[in-house]
């Protein structure tokens, strides 16, 4: 069943429905580098981004996604689908990424610790110059603002987001930090058990101690819900292993 913000982008102008799917098809080319690269980690693939839109499904009242014009849509999905992507950097990436910041350039075994503390950075810079020298020049100037939008599900640095921007060429509103906050909040309500299939932990034999903690937790998590009477998220953790109900409680604090 597709999301309704897969059916909202149906009704999107034809050039951004265009623009969403050459974005998409090009971060496709990182998830399996990623799958490669980080194969302690819980899934970080088109499996999370699908559970990511299934979550705005209800974080998102209609309403809302209705007031959401095709520009806020599109930096949305961008957005959505680029917040992982610098886990899966290229080398190349890497080198021009410590360039720009005027950082050391990481020994090839420290590569990986590199890749994954700086990721959110990354995925910054990887999607502006997708979005840059994508097809359409009308959107080119959402680069930077898409960029931020990723980048935040890490640092959370909120006050760096405007609350409005205009599209350049059409004078459009776009609602960037909205969008950063809805992005966040999704990215850490996806907490679940169908984000660490215990089978394939099993498979994978996972020796990493932080990732043996983030497996057990998600697969301790068996739902998430939101109380209307309340207005509050509800995670709920089934576990006996006390380090694992600790991590849940730190993880929830995130929020």
């Amino acid at each position: 069943m597709a999301s309704r913000l897969s059916l909202r982008l149906e009704i999107c102008e034809k050039f951004i429905q265009d623009e969403v799917a050459y974005v998409r098809s090009r971060l496709k080319e990182y998830f399996p580098i990623i799958n490669c690269r980080f194969k302690d980690f819980t899934l970080h693939d088109e499996s999370h981004i699908s559970a990511i839109e299934s979550i705005l499904d209800w974080l998102i009242t209609e309403q809302t996604l209705e007031e959401l014009n095709d520009y806020d849509i599109f930096c949305l999905i961008c957005s959505i689908w680029a917040h992982d992507i610098g886990l899966g950097s290229t080398v190349e990436e890497i080198r021009k990424f410590c360039e720009h910041k005027q950082i050391p350039h990481p020994e090839d075994n420290l590569r990986t610790k590199f890749v994954r503390d700086n990721h959110a950075s990354l995925s910054r810079e990887i999607i502006k110059k997708i979005i840059a020298v994508g097809h359409d020049p009308r959107l080119a100037s959402l680069s930077d603002i898409i960029g931020q939008i990723a980048e935040s599900h890490v640092f959370g640095n909120l006050e760096q987001i405007d609350a409005y921007i205009p599209v350049t060429v059409t004078g459009q509103i776009v609602k960037p930090l909205f969008l950063a906050i809805i992005i966040r909040l999704a990215d850490i309500l996806h907490c679940t058990h169908d984000r660490a299939p215990w089978i394939l932990y099993k498979a994978r034999k996972i020796e990493d101690t932080v990732s043996i903690l983030h497996w057990k937790r998600h697969h301790a998590t068996v739902g998430v819900n939101y109380d209307n009477n309340t207005d509050a998220y509800h995670i709920h953790v089934q576990t006996d292993d006390i380090k694992t109900f600790e991590w849940a409680v730190e993880y929830v604090k995130m929020m």
